[in-house]
Parts: C-alpha cells; structure tokens; sequence
C-alpha cells in the first residue's frame, strides 16, 4: 500500500470514527421532541406557556409545573422549543423556556427566539442544562443546572417562585 492510500484509509478511520461517535452521542444524550398540549380554556385571564424538550428531567420538571398550576384559573400552553416562533410574549403572563445546551450551544430556536423579540423581556424565565451545568446564553438571565432527576423539585420551585409574581399581575 502507498504512502498516500495509508494516510487515505487512516482519515477515513477517522471520520468513520467521529461519526458514529456523534451519532450514539446524540442518540444517547440528545433531546426529543415533547407533543404539544394545552390545560384550561384560553379565556382565561392569566395565561402561561411552557416550551421545552423532551427528557426525563425536563418532562418532570413540566409535569411538575403542570400539575402545581391545573387546578388554578390558568390556561397552560406547552410546546416544544422548536415551536417557540409562533409565541408572542406580550400575549401571556410568563413563558418558561427550559432547554439543553447541546452542541456546545443553545437551540437555533431559542437564538431567534430571543433575536426576535429582545433579550431584556420581563415575563420570560428560562432554565438552561448542561453537562457541567453552567452554561447559558450570555445576554439571558437564566437558572443554570445539570439535568439530575434528584434536582426537579428544586427547580420546580425556583421556577414558580419566578412565575406566581407574573402571573399576579
């Protein structure tokens, strides 16, 4: 074999490598998509929209936030975070946003989510996960954490704590 087809096989080795690598990585850590649903008539005064991924720590955390609020006069909008485009904020009391840092990164859709109507919103709180659970975007005042199961109730009430003022409002 020449010199050139080694270097050729060892980098398609490589590659070949890095790819299924990122394929088991993002099959093993990535984020499904959550079906989306709605509690209570959107008549309602107060209104709430949940948009987040689906993972065992984050469906807790909305199951959580799902059942602290049903039983109040509150129409719950959840969505996936992909979906966040079709939101306006001004029309709810509080958007929660709880997402992974995935790719060294937030989702594209929280990015145009917040190009799109501003960084310095009111009514939005946003919980960010990451491995090392520190990362967040930048211009975004966020609640930061990994996504330990043992940690949903403490995030569920750090996360009411942020939405009853809103939604007294």
């Amino acid at each position: 074999m020449t010199k050139s087809k080694k270097v050729l096989f060892y980098a398609s080795g490589i590659i070949i490598t890095f790819l299924l690598f990122s394929i088991w990585y993002n099959y093993k850590y990535g984020m499904s998509k959550i079906a989306a649903f709605e509690i209570n008539a959107p008549s309602y005064k107060q209104k709430l929209v949940i948009a987040t991924q689906g993972s065992p720590f984050k469906n807790a955390i909305t199951n959580n936030l799902v059942s602290h609020y049903r039983q109040d006069s509150i129409y719950m909008k959840i969505i996936n975070v992909e979906d966040l485009q079709k939101i306006d904020p001004e029309n709810y009391n509080a958007v929660i946003v709880i997402h992974t840092w995935e790719n060294l990164k937030p989702p594209v859709s929280v990015v145009d989510f917040f190009n799109k109507i501003g960084y310095q919103q009111n009514n939005i709180i946003v919980l960010t996960t990451s491995g090392q659970g520190n990362y967040k975007m930048q211009q975004v005042d966020a609640l930061t954490g990994e996504s330990r199961l043992d940690n949903v109730n403490d995030y569920t009430q750090q996360i009411i704590k942020k939405v009853n003022p809103l939604l007294s409002k």
